[in-house]
């Protein structure tokens, strides 16, 4: 939501626009909305009226490349009829420099860029990069290359049918564009493509904080809440690792209080539980039942990648007791945030209701089964279209960090 003073503004600028001949429509809703229910509203709007073939999307707070819609256009063009979706692989972002072992941030430039040639200056003095989706990146963390939502162009009725098929709960959560991508990446399979020249791009992403991630800075900024207080009060009181949790989270050699102990851990906690979020909000795009093993894989390896993001004792104790929590309480704490409706052993086809609208028997039926002539098959389809296997690392990069240091 915006206050009133640059609703304001916005609205001249608009209007100065069609006065200059740019050919604008602007939509003004009364109230807050999250950024894919925005984009729900306008896809309503043009499936009502003048239908586009294609659909690209921008971002408000990078430079464009000047061809940029020329190279979307082209591609749109020519993708055959069975493309329903396209991936610029290519972004342009600041150079990442390691300072220690775990530890990287963006190389500072002499001057903001103003526009895409500026980029492409940058590009030659070897301070800005060029990165491909295609290809972990060799100093940042390979979700620096992370393809956005503002990295695809996608069929108007695929959009169509993904607001058709997307749940509220889904579309009005400020980390939907993670389920989108991973919808457009895994099960449409987009089709990928490099702008033709060495130096073009599509998007210049600004400066990041150090050692973070786009997204990480941006919407999935992490939040502690009081639940992370009390599982972290928790854990450093009771519970068969609380000496390892103890031990992780009080450093005696920078003077660490009870209340500071419990501060680093409930930080720790919120990080956690964000990062499996993310995990489960990329599933849910497929669907309101979540293959068990898929599950415990995601969460298990969010456990991993949070230790080693803070830089805490790699021993199997403390690994048990952030695996436990991501597999146990933040896990089910999620599943019901996100409506999912069931939990599915692929081995066993046992199922773990979350919500009770349907039936185990229905759920099997529907979302895991086809019918033959012998009747029904069970098999992996619906929520496992797309994969079988979790991504190599879909985790979120942050900043490693140690407690007490600063």
């Amino acid at each position: 939501a915006m206050s009133e003073i640059m609703a304001q503004r916005v609205r001249r600028i608009l209007t100065s626009a069609a006065r200059d001949g740019i050919q604008l429509a602007s939509f003004e809703q009364p109230e807050p909305m999250s950024q894919f229910e925005h984009f729900r509203h306008l896809t309503s709007v043009y499936a009502a009226s003048g239908r586009p073939d294609w659909v690209f999307f921008s971002d408000d707070d990078d430079i464009w490349s000047e061809h940029r819609y020329s190279i979307w256009k082209s591609q749109c063009i020519a993708a055959n009829s069975s493309v329903t979706a396209l991936l610029c692989r290519r972004k342009a972002m600041p150079k990442i420099v390691r300072s220690s072992e775990k530890q990287t941030h963006p190389l500072e430039t002499r001057a903001a860029p103003k526009d895409g040639h500026a980029v492409r200056e940058l590009i030659r003095a070897g301070q800005v990069r060029l990165t491909d989706a295609n290809e972990p990146d060799s100093v940042a963390r390979a979700e620096q290359n992370m393809p956005e939502y503002f990295d695809f162009a996608v069929r108007f009725v695929t959009l169509e049918q993904f607001f058709m098929r997307a749940p509220r709960v889904l579309t009005e959560h400020k980390l939907c564009d993670l389920g989108f991508c991973h919808l457009l990446t895994r099960v449409h399979e987009a089709h990928r493509f490099m702008p033709d020249g060495p130096d073009e791009f599509v998007y210049y992403y600004a400066s990041l904080p150090e050692g973070t991630s786009r997204q990480v800075a941006g919407a999935s900024g992490i939040n502690v809440q009081q639940d992370d207080f009390d599982l972290a009060r928790d854990s450093l009181i009771g519970g068969c690792h609380f000496r390892a949790v103890r031990l992780a989270f009080a450093n005696p050699a920078f003077g660490l209080t009870g209340a500071q102990e419990l501060r680093n851990c409930a930080v720790f906690v919120a990080e956690l539980r964000q990062s499996v979020t993310q995990e489960l909000v990329r599933m849910r795009a497929t669907g309101s039942v979540i293959p068990a093993q898929l599950l415990a894989g995601a969460c298990t390896h969010e456990a991993r990648v949070s230790l080693e993001a803070y830089d805490l004792p790699n021993t199997p104790e403390l690994f048990s007791w952030a695996n436990e929590l991501a597999n146990g309480v933040l896990r089910n704490f999620v599943l019901h945030a996100l409506e999912f409706e069931a939990v599915v052993d692929w081995d066993t086809w046992q199922v773990q209701l979350i919500r009770t609208e349907r039936s185990a028997m229905e759920i099997l039926d529907v979302d895991c089964g086809y019918s033959n002539k012998d009747g029904i098959v069970r098999t992996r389809i619906g929520p496992w279209v797309g994969g079988m296997q979790p991504p190599p690392s879909i985790s979120i990069g942050r900043k490693a960090q140690r407690f007490g240091s600063e």
